[in-house]
């Protein structure tokens, strides 16, 4: 093995992020891998990272391999109102999990003996120099005092899809809501709320919601707004529906 890594790693000049990984990640069987990714990086920067991933897992230093992880976001939908049983509500927390494909990193034995051998050198930036006696020392350090074979073993695997997916607890409770002034006069809250279902029927919530702001901010006085019976439900014309229909028709509204 010494001789096929003293060639793959002859004039290998190590970036900033193939130093970074190797300062980082942990070894395999003993620690969960690493997010082969900059949070809250540019794209370029993530490309960057992840050729740094493939080149030094080219050269046996690196194992990866793919899992799911899990983020918490904030989605602007879960922020919209809700309609639902004659009032307004929303989420408490406007925020979800989002999973994507992630690339995770471990050190190989003879990466974690490359980083105890050259950590000098990696940590202060400095050119390193592949020599044969340093790279054995390396190997020797990397199948002796961490792991007996160059595997990741499915605990690894399992421990470090755990961790990807750990995320804050998100509240999903509902919170009744409504326009400026509606807690001091909430007939004339629910009065908006029933003239808006009344004119739109059955559209979005969003819809509903800004008419019936619109309606409670308006100029029509309460009495007014209750005075906005509900409509006579007809079916095909006729002046009174049919059985059934009056209450299908409610039901739309609602």
């Amino acid at each position: 093995m010494l001789e096929s890594s003293l060639i793959d790693l002859k004039g290998k000049r190590l970036g900033k992020w193939e130093r970074g990984l190797l300062l980082d990640c942990g070894v395999i069987g003993q620690r969960t891998g690493i997010p082969i990714r900059v949070e809250g990086g540019t794209r370029a920067q993530n490309v960057a990272v992840r050729r740094a991933a493939k080149n030094l897992e080219a050269t046996g230093l690196l194992i990866t391999h793919k899992l799911r992880r899990a983020s918490v976001i904030y989605d602007e939908r879960l922020a919209m109102p809700i309609y639902r049983d004659g009032a307004f509500y929303r989420r408490v927390s406007p925020k979800r999990i989002h999973w994507t494909d992630c690339l995770a990193g471990w050190l190989s034995p003879f990466g974690a003996g490359v980083r105890v051998e050259y950590l000098p050198e990696l940590r202060g930036q400095r050119p390193i120099r592949w020599t044969s006696e340093r790279l054995r020392n390396a190997e020797h350090i990397g199948f002796t005092e961490y792991v007996s074979a160059p595997v990741l073993d499915a605990a690894d695997v399992e421990g470090t899809q755990e961790a990807f997916a750990r995320t804050s607890p998100i509240n999903k409770a509902m919170k009744r809501i409504g326009p400026p002034g509606a807690e001091e006069n909430p007939g004339r809250w629910t009065s908006a709320i029933n003239c808006a279902v009344r004119e739109l029927g059955s559209k979005g919530s969003v819809d509903l919601w800004t008419r019936s702001v619109e309606i409670f901010k308006s100029d029509e006085t309460d009495a007014q707004l209750l005075q906005r019976g509900p409509q006579r439900a007809t079916y095909r014309g006729r002046k009174t529906a049919k059985p059934g229909q009056l209450q299908k028709r409610r039901r739309e509204l609602i």
